[in-house]
């Protein structure tokens, strides 16, 4: 590594947040803006027989991924190196000078790699590619850390998860909640309101009547004064929030299954970011969150599927970037009796299995959670009422419909931008 004797230059000060040198009236400062993003400026002063400070040019270089913000490590040193070179004092405020930083800074990164994850989590599986030079070499523990600690707040199968004992909370009492579990609760609560009880955690109840819950049995089909009697003890509004606290003014049992998947990723892709890397996809279960660009600086392109019982196949292919996306369909997981077909997705307002024809829905939003659980929303209900919510959302949205024997692609105008990046539509 060059350093400051073999460069000539002599360091001045050293800080988290910046660093400056100094050689014959020339006085460099580069300071990180903004880490995540890798971006840095670099102020220059040339204070021949003047003030220091009088002349400033600004620059903003934009690094590249796998530039780490170590302000003493040798691309910093070669850098400056071959901007003392390059051009002579007097011209220090020429195109010449961006010009060679850049290359410079260009010339000194590490070459980007593809690092993959994978593993079990949820009842489901996780996959993570993160685009770096570099990364925590305990960074695939502390992601399945993440996903446990979700696990463990909000799975509904195991007795000791902090979800389980605000269901088994008799009502009237309260108790003090983590805060990723009020998170996804008051989340949760949004969309309950947004979708005027479509999206319903407490609809489990149902689920398990139709035979659609872990017991998975569906060998009758449920009679009317059952359906009355269950839809009695559901009621997302019977939760209610307090800070880190919570009480339920009647029965309920909530199943966050429709978010807390989302939430993961969010969660892991925050983890992420805390490490300054900004190109990745995590996924899991179906849900994914992307930054960034891949490998070869194009942005992430994922695949919709055609709703079909059969060998999965991509019905569209779209581009996207710093953004989240989550799919719901009921077209795998329905059963049939006497010629009729049930949905497991089941309208809370009615207590039967949906009867529309929406087969697949595919939301874009700004984080996972909010993806996974709207998703879930439009299902229930069906096409128009799911256009029209998308639409007061200002949500990017694509449905496919039940038509014959094949399927109708319908999408709120906010996903027009993207099916410009697909073939077909």
């Amino acid at each position: 590594m060059l350093s400051p004797t073999t460069s000539s230059w002599m360091t001045l000060v050293v800080d988290s947040r910046y660093f400056v040198v100094k050689k014959q009236g020339l006085m460099a400062l580069f300071f990180w803006l903004d880490v995540g993003r890798r971006t840095s400026h670099a102020f220059v002063w040339h204070s021949v027989g003047r003030p220091l400070g009088r002349q400033i040019r600004s620059y903003v270089v934009q690094s590249f991924d796998g530039l780490k913000p170590d302000l003493q490590g040798a691309w910093f040193w070669r850098a400056t190196c071959d901007v003392r070179r390059a051009t002579t004092l007097t011209k220090l405020f020429s195109v010449s000078l961006l010009t060679v930083l850049l290359t410079a800074l260009t010339a000194c990164q590490p070459t980007p790699k593809i690092h993959k994850f994978a593993g079990a989590t949820m009842g489901t599986t996780y996959h993570v590619t993160v685009i770096a030079a570099d990364l925590p070499a305990d960074l695939p523990k502390q992601i399945q850390a993440v996903l446990d600690r979700v696990n463990s707040l909000m799975s509904t199968y195991s007795p000791d998860s902090q979800l389980s004992q605000l269901n088994d909370l008799q009502v009237g009492k309260s108790m003090v909640l983590a805060p990723e579990l009020m998170e996804v609760l008051a989340i949760s609560q949004g969309i309950y309101r947004d979708s005027e009880g479509a999206f319903e955690p407490t609809v489990g109840t149902l689920v398990e009547l139709w035979g659609f819950g872990a017991a998975e049995s569906r060998s009758l089909i449920p009679n009317e004064s059952l359906i009355t009697e269950a839809k009695s003890r559901i009621g997302f509004d019977k939760l209610i929030l307090e800070g880190l606290k919570a009480h339920k003014t009647a029965d309920i049992r909530i199943d966050l299954s429709a978010v807390a998947k989302g939430y993961a990723v969010d969660l892991v892709s925050e983890l992420l970011i805390s490490h300054r890397l900004s190109n990745f996809l995590v996924e899991v279960g179906g849900e994914m969150r992307l930054s960034g660009t891949k490998d070869n600086g194009k942005s992430w392109r994922i695949g919709i599927e055609k709703p079909t019982t059969g060998p999965r196949a991509i019905r569209i292919g779209v581009d996207v970037t710093d953004a989240a996306v989550a799919t719901s369909g009921d077209y795998r997981n329905y059963f049939e009796r006497d010629g009729v077909r049930y949905s497991h997705t089941i309208d809370p307002q009615t207590g039967y299995p949906v009867t529309h024809k929406l087969a697949s829905v595919t939301v874009i939003a700004d984080n996972c959670a909010r993806a996974d659980a709207l998703a879930t929303a439009f299902m229930v209900m069906g096409t128009e009422r799911a256009l029209a919510l998308a639409e007061k959302l200002q949500l990017p949205v694509y449905l496919l419909v039940k038509q014959g024997d094949g399927f109708e692609a319908r999408h709120s105008t906010y996903f027009e931008p993207y099916l410009n990046s697909s073939p077909s539509s």
